[in-house]
């Protein structure tokens, strides 16, 4: 009888500890916390500078808008490429594997789609 009483007891204690574990994989560190705003930012940053220099209605049809937007897209490709290298660097060691792997992902995505509006999207030529 204390068998089938104590047994249902140990298994919500032992899925309580699993529910805290999960809960501290959650949660973001300083350093991770801080680049993925980084990178947020910036990639509203970029955008609002691309809007800046194309018509109200989002479009652009001189080769001088092409050739600013295609300017601010390099400058962000390098400056990603730049911070990417810095976030892979011993400053950001402290960073779990994970959160690498996650905002490596990011750094990944936002690169490819610099390059891809450097090489297609502005092809002003």
């Amino acid at each position: 009888m204390k068998t089938r009483l104590l047994f249902p007891l140990l298994l919500i204690i032992l899925n309580m500890g699993c529910i805290e574990d999960d809960e501290k994989e959650d949660e973001v560190s300083n350093c991770a916390a801080a680049m993925m705003r980084y990178l947020e930012e910036t990639e509203e940053a970029y955008y609002a500078e691309i809007a800046e220099v194309r018509n109200p209605d989002g479009t652009f049809y001189t080769l001088e808008q092409c050739q600013e937007q295609r300017e601010i897209a390099q400058e962000y490709l390098v400056t990603y490429e730049e911070k990417e290298e810095e976030f892979n660097g011993p400053y950001f060691s402290q960073c779990s594997d994970k959160e690498k792997f996650d905002i490596n992902n990011i750094f990944e995505r936002l690169i490819l789609e610099m390059e891809t509006d450097v090489v297609l999207t502005y092809d002003c030529d």
